[in-house]
């Protein structure tokens, strides 16, 4: 039988508990070879010391400087942040064949949907007016609504046109807003279709 991959699991600020469920991260250790796989950061020793015979890492950032010199094996970090680390050399990534990949997709559905709930909720001005309520000083009709504004129909500008903008957009259907998005990555005639 061939020797498991090993593969560093360094995944803090995060908790291995919010990226894997117990039968996820019982078929992790059965396949792989886990170094460290613990809730608080590796020792940069430690990680120093893996990183040559590691395949993959699984971390929220790269915190761990100009080392992928000395990763021979390396051909995947996977990073459970929802961002792409800053401090990375991507440029020998690509060079190596190293893949860097991200979990930003996993957030665009629970992230739209506080998204579309805090607009909703500043638009009628929601915390406001359970405070106002709660404090019996509530205002009825127009003079409770001065300030407020429906989000139906109103244009709705999108930076970027990523996973939790794709996952926004059918949130919105319903309002009929218009939609106008910017993004330098992708075509006019991408955007439109």
């Amino acid at each position: 039988m061939s020797e498991k991959p090993t593969v560093i699991v360094d995944p803090a600020y995060r908790r291995m508990g919010e990226i894997f469920s117990p039968a996820d991260l019982e078929r992790l250790h059965r396949t792989v070879g886990v170094v460290w796989g613990k809730d608080d950061p590796m020792p940069l020793e430690d990680f120093r010391e893996a990183l040559p015979r590691a395949e993959a890492i699984v971390c929220a950032d790269w915190r761990y400087g100009d080392l992928l010199s000395v990763a021979e094996r390396l051909r995947a970090i996977l990073t459970v942040s929802g961002g792409t680390p800053r401090s990375l050399d991507y440029q020998q990534c690509f060079a190596r064949g190293i893949r860097v990949l991200g979990a930003a997709p996993a957030f665009g559905p629970q992230v739209a949907e506080m998204a579309l709930g805090l607009a909703l909720a500043a638009s009628r001005e929601i915390v406001a007016g359970d405070a106002a309520f709660r404090a019996g000083v509530e205002q009825y009709l127009h003079a409770g609504n001065g300030n407020t504004f429906l989000l139906y129909g109103k244009p709705v500008g999108l930076i970027g046109f990523g996973g939790l903008a794709r996952s926004l957009l059918p949130l919105l259907a319903p309002f009929g807003c218009p939609i106008s998005v910017y993004d330098p990555w992708l075509s006019e005639g991408y955007l439109r279709s």
